[in-house]
């Protein structure tokens, strides 16, 4: 298969890339080993609520872990999906913006051999992702035929200025590591259940993309050992492009607070099951002007709109006050009027003696 990739045709095997559709997605998740849905998706065992609570009372439901882990830290949500906060879809639609997914992907690949060498003109976010992934950035595609200065792109006869040469004279184009990100607007000290959760994401996650590799190498007719043949040149672009099929995780959060816990802290806690913590404000460091002046323009908007609020409000409140000493003057008239037309009686004709 060829496909072009900035502009190069260049030869890359992909079975089924972005072919994971519902179907391949429910293939892809671990099988329930025992019991009533013996063979079936996990899914299947989790909609089953009073099957799944009579599992959990048992002994041996421990020694199927994957299955219990999801099961008990519900990993996989089989209900409602329209759950998540206002805040939270904020964050989420930050991924519509180009410039934020080249900025995430830059500082997940910061000692990234090759991280200048990424095409970052074709990335794009999944949202809702297998496995409950808030956003998932994948096939994310870089090259080595540049130079050690990793100066741009030299045409086949130019000479590198530093002197260095090319580090690798290969054409084609490799996958960076899928980014699968967790957002959290607010988090505290409840995120041991956080790290629970993404964990088991993780654990799902990898067995997908394994899977997903193996599957590959299966339809290519792969034998351990195998060398040649036909399909050797496929192969060997699967054995080559190893990170296609591993990823990068992501906990990205706003705001923090912990009585027990310092950032630092948690950022090294995260760090151990190999999760990188950002912070929202991170992102904003050194963007390009324009995105930061849009970003303020969102703000100033929103800002300007509250003052005219509270100066509308201001003016009703003087209006409302006039109106009730308008009211107070009519009422004062209308009792000097009924004061002035009261009728006499014969003491007020004859007067007192």
């Amino acid at each position: 298969m060829f496909i072009f990739c900035q502009g190069l045709l260049i030869f890359k095997v992909i079975t089924f890339n972005n072919k994971m559709t519902s179907n391949m997605g429910e293939q892809l998740l671990p099988i329930v080993p025992f019991g009533k849905y013996k063979g079936q998706p996990i899914t299947t065992l989790m909609h089953d609520t009073k099957y799944l609570e009579w599992c959990k009372q048992q002994e041996w439901f421990q020694k199927y872990t994957i299955v219990y882990n999801i099961c008990v830290n519900q990993t996989i949500t089989t209900s409602n999906q329209n759950s998540k906060t206002p805040e939270h879809n904020k964050l989420q639609n930050m991924f519509l913006d180009n410039k934020l997914l080249e900025k995430i992907i830059k500082i997940t690949n910061k000692n990234f051999i090759y991280k200048k060498n990424i095409d970052y003109y074709n990335v794009r976010a999944e949202f809702e992702g297998l496995f409950n992934w808030d956003v998932i950035i994948p096939d994310i595609c870089y090259n080595k035929s540049k130079c050690k200065c990793n100066w741009k792109l030299k045409e086949e006869d130019s000479v590198c200025d530093c002197g260095e040469g090319y580090e690798d004279n290969d054409d084609e184009y490799y996958n960076c590591r899928n980014i699968y990100i967790e957002i959290k607007p607010c988090l505290g000290d409840d995120y041991p259940s956080v790290l629970r959760k993404m964990k088991s994401q993780i654990e799902l996650t990898n067995i997908s993309l394994k899977k997903k590799r193996q599957n590959e190498l299966d339809e290519l007719g792969y034998k351990e050992g195998y060398v040649g043949g036909r399909n050797w040149a496929e192969i060997r672009y699967i054995h080559k492009n190893d990170d296609a099929y591993k990823g990068k995780f992501i906990l990205l959060i706003k705001d923090f607070n912990s009585n027990n816990t310092t950032k630092e802290q948690l950022i090294e806690i995260f760090n151990q099951t190999f999760i990188k913590v950002v912070f929202i404000n991170e992102l904003f460091d050194n963007l390009p002007s324009q995105i930061i002046k849009n970003k303020t323009e969102q703000i100033t908007i929103h800002s300007t709109s509250q003052q005219e609020i509270e100066e509308e409000n201001k003016l009703l409140r003087e209006k409302n006050l006039q109106a009730e000493e308008k009211i107070r003057q009519l009422e004062e008239e209308i009792q000097s009027l009924k004061i002035k037309n009261k009728s006499k009686s014969i003491k007020d004709f004859f007067g007192k003696k």
